[in-house]
Parts: structure tokens; sequence; C-alpha cells
């Protein structure tokens, strides 16, 4: 990724005045996959639901793993937020066009009324709230310290020790604050971190739960393990959990009744706790936010 998950949240509870001026003109290039198959007597969930395009649920697909990916060959979404949007689909008997769009030009292209909605790990923000419908919860992301067995949870337990965190994030000014500059280690991505880590070169990383549990995933035999960071008023993201959901069309009150359903119904039959266990995110707060 070339740029940090934090830093993108961030952005989407800073940026909603520019977003109102979006052209979807920037959207041109993005690459655009149907896919799914309706069969003929399939039976809504929600028969009166509306969407941009009849019989289609079209999304706007912030790509980043492990919250969103497309597949090179088939088009089909995948990461978490994708894995759920499959099953949605298909409980509504809709296909899905997803469109490749980065940023905070996926959440303009909602408002924009071209996409239904958007995916990427997205926060439900009070800010959003002015111009974007917002779904239930549909998992958690928070923010995550990873060490040898999980052996640190607080900035206490780090003191004097090396952390890694990736350029940009909004993790770095404040703990170069609490442990100093020559403490706090930079990486281009977590993956490099996660490297140095795994070699005994840094002692801890910091960064969102989702990144890290996905990271953690991809590496065999490792004796890594995270845990979220104990709330400390020196680090503003560990005092809430990140409430991830599907910002999208304002007003559509069809949409909205049909997402927060469905969500409900994928929570409880252990749809969305798969989706999770499948990309890493393992820990018991991803799923039920404590």
């Amino acid at each position: 990724m070339t740029r940090t998950t934090s830093t993108k949240r961030r952005a989407a509870l800073i940026a909603v005045a520019p977003l109102l001026a979006l052209s979807i003109s920037a959207c041109a290039d993005s690459s655009t996959n149907t896919t799914g198959e309706v069969e003929a007597d399939c039976t809504p969930a929600h028969p009166d639901l509306t969407t941009v395009t009849e019989g289609t649920l079209t999304v706007a697909a912030d790509v980043s793993l492990p919250y969103v990916d497309v597949d090179d060959s088939t088009g089909e979404l995948g990461g978490v937020d994708g894995l759920v949007l499959n099953q949605i689909a298909e409980m509504e008997c809709l296909t899905i066009t997803n469109a490749t769009i980065h940023g905070s030009t996926a959440i303009g292209s909602v408002q924009q009324g071209q996409s239904d909605l958007a995916a990427g790990g997205w926060y439900w923000t009070k800010a959003h709230g002015k111009v974007l419908g917002q779904t239930d919860t549909v998992y958690y992301d928070f923010t995550a310290v990873a060490s040898q067995d999980g052996q640190y949870s607080s900035l206490d337990d780090l003191d004097g020790l090396t952390v890694g965190v990736t350029q940009g994030s909004l993790y770095v000014e404040e703990l170069q604050d609490v442990f100093g500059a020559d403490n706090v280690k930079q990486y281009e991505t977590l993956t490099q971190a996660m490297t140095d880590l795994t070699n005994g070169r840094i002692d801890a990383t910091i960064a969102g739960s989702g990144e890290t549990g996905y990271q953690l995933s991809q590496l065999d035999g490792t004796t890594l393990s995270m845990q979220p960071i104990e709330a400390d008023d020196r680090l503003e993201a560990s005092l809430s959990y990140g409430q991830v959901n599907f910002p999208h069309t304002l007003g559509n009150d069809s949409l909205t009744t049909a997402l927060d359903e469905d969500i409900a119904t994928l929570r409880e039959d252990g749809s969305v706790q798969d989706a999770l266990d499948t990309y890493g995110l393992t820990d018991e707060a991803n799923f039920s936010g404590n």
C-alpha cells in the first residue's frame, strides 16, 4: 500500500467539506467489474430495495487488504467487506458492479449518486453522517500492538523499547512525544516493520488491527501476536474502536434498512466472523468491539 490505513481513516474524519465538491471525472480510469448470477426464481430479502442501477449493487471499492480486494481474473470482490457484500447481494438477488476507486473519491462517488455504497474499512463518523447514510457496525477496528507472544499491551510496557510504525500514520507524532523520536522507527509499509519485528530488530509495532491481523496471517509459524493496546490519553486512537460500516446513499431508506437487517443476519449466523477469520482478524474485539 502506498498510504497507511490509519492515514486514510484520519482523512475520512476531516475531509467532508472537500468531498462535497468532488467530481466523478476523477473516477474515469477506475476498473469496473460485474459479478454474480441471479437465479430466475430468486426472492430478495427486501423486495422494495432500490439501487442506482436496477438489479445490481454498485460498490465503490477502495482496494486495501484486508478490507477490500478485487480478484484480477474474475473481478470478484474479496477482503472482509467484499465477502460480506457478496452475501448481501445474494440475499437481495443482485449482481455486484464494483469500481476500483481509491480514497475519499470512493465516498464522492456515493455522494454523486454513481455508487450505492463504499467499501474499504470505512469508519462510522459524525462528519460522514451529515452527507451519507451509514449502516450499523459490520465489525470493529482498533489500535493494536504486535510483539513476540503478545507480551506488550500498553504504552508503559513499551517504555524504553523500539516501536515500529508506518510513515505518515496518525500514531507517529504522539508516540514520538511519549517515547522520543529515536525509539519510534518509521517504515514505508507495515510488511517491512513486521519483518524487522520477526527478526528482533524492533520490539513491537503499533498499527490498526485490520492491517496488523492480516500481516500476521501471512507469516508462517510466527510467534508474533497482537492485542488491543490499553486506552491511554497519550495515544488518542487507543481511546475508542473504529466502527466499520458501509457508507451509502443518503436518503435511500430502503437501502439503509436492507443493509442493516442483512448485516444483523450475517453477524448472527457467523458469516461476518468467518470473513474476519479468513483475513486474519481473529481477535474477539474485531467482532465484538470489546
